[in-house]
This record gives C-alpha cells, sequence and structure tokens, in this order.
C-alpha cells in the first residue's frame, strides 16, 4: 500500500495540551480559510487537510503516515484529491519527508529512489492474500476460522489491508488485544459495505476505534 510521510508544521499550535497522550481534538483558528495557504483549496481538500490534522493530533505525533486510500475512503474523496492536497499544502501546513511504496504482506520498504536495484521500473507489490498479513497471522486459529467463514475472501483483502494501515500509522500501540480489535473492525466495515450496496454506492473501508 502506498503512504506518505509528513511532517505537520507548527504542530505545537494544534495540539496545545502536551499532558494528554491522544487528544480527542485540535485547535483551529477561526479565520483559518481566509489564510493565503487556503485560497486555492477545495471543499474537499479542506476535508482531507482537517482529517490529516485529526490523525496527527490523535496519535500525538507531527509526523505521521496519510495512507491516500484510507483516507479517501473513511472521508469520501477521490483518492487523487488526498494526494493533491499534500501536494498543494506541501511547504506551507507541512512538509512532506517520505513517501515509499510498502509492501502488502510484511509492509518490507523499497529502494528510496522508488526503484528496484537493476534499473528497472517501479517495483510491483506481490499479489496480496490477508492470511499473509502479519497482524491477521498473530490472531487464534478459532478465530481466523470464524472471519473466514463470515466474510468473502475479496472483503477480507481490503479491509484487512485497512486494518493494517491503520496499526503501522501508530494504532497499535492503543489496540490490546488484536482478537477483539480485528473482528470488531471488521463488523463495522461489514455493516457499512452492506448499506452503500443497498445505495448502489462503491463499498470502502473504515477502520474505527472500537
Amino acid at each position: 500500500m502506498d503512504y506518505i510521510e509528513i511532517t505537520v508544521r507548527k504542530f505545537e499550535g494544534l495540539v496545545k495540551r502536551n499532558d494528554i497522550k491522544s487528544p480527542q481534538w485540535f485547535a483551529m483558528p477561526n479565520e483559518i480559510l481566509l489564510h493565503p495557504d487556503f485560497f486555492d483549496i477545495s471543499g474537499d481538500e479542506f476535508k482531507v487537510f482537517s482529517w490529516v490534522c485529526g490523525v496527527a493530533s490523535k496519535l500525538n505525533s507531527a509526523t505521521i503516515r496519510v495512507y491516500p486510500k484510507l483516507c479517501s475512503r473513511q472521508i469520501n474523496v477521490d483518492e487523487s484529491c488526498v494526494t493533491l492536497t499534500i501536494e498543494k499544502l506541501n511547504g506551507k501546513r507541512w512538509d512532506v519527508t517520505d513517501a515509499l511504496r510498502a509492501r502488502y504482506a510484511d509492509v518490507t520498504l523499497q529502494d528510496r529512489t522508488g526503484q528496484d536495484r537493476t534499473g528497472g521500473g517501479e517495483e510491483k507489490p506481490p499479489p496480496f492474500s490477508f492470511r499473509e498479513n502479519k497482524y491477521y497471522k498473530r490472531l487464534s486459529v478459532e478465530i481466523k476460522q470464524a472471519l473466514e467463514a463470515t466474510y468473502p475472501a475479496d472483503f477480507l483483502n481490503t479491509e484487512i489491508i485497512e486494518i493494517h494501515g491503520y496499526l503501522e500509522g501508530k494504532g497499535f500501540q492503543q489496540i490490546h488485544r488484536l482478537d477483539s480489535f480485528i473482528p470488531k473492525s471488521l463488523k463495522t466495515s461489514w455493516r457499512w459495505f452492506k448499506e452503500n450496496e443497498k445505495q448502489n454506492q462503491t463499498p470502502g473501508g473504515m477502520v474505527k476505534e472500537l
């Protein structure tokens, strides 16, 4: 899965309480839309900006990894909108510190040039199976059997990627039991999937703290 690592500028102004480990809110000036940084920012792009600020404040970290696919599904914007917003506000509201392609199964990172060492093009990730995911492997045999009997393989492939992205983005530090968190996250995502299916919308992942 692709991610973009960014460092939010003036993070201390975003999170003003140093005594709270996982803030549930962040500060935003009441005239922020009048700042020149946002003159050419659309409504959806401002949603991306707010999402980034929310993730950074919740993780209490100025440097975070933005997974465009995860962001686009959680706030219902195109994935291209996420990457465009990051580009527009780079050097203004944050600095892009790294952009790497993560392998699906074990998130082994490529060379920083984004190319393989033989001089060819961008390395393609191997086909993904949720059973190879390192967090999924930690589940008990009974739970894995129950999940695979309940949900289609395509759904599990998509959602385990999203859960992986959440856990890699420091969410794992806040999760005490994967045997509880992953099934609950999948249950929530399945509910959203079925609701979107009824409305003839494209289903999307939804990783939530439960």
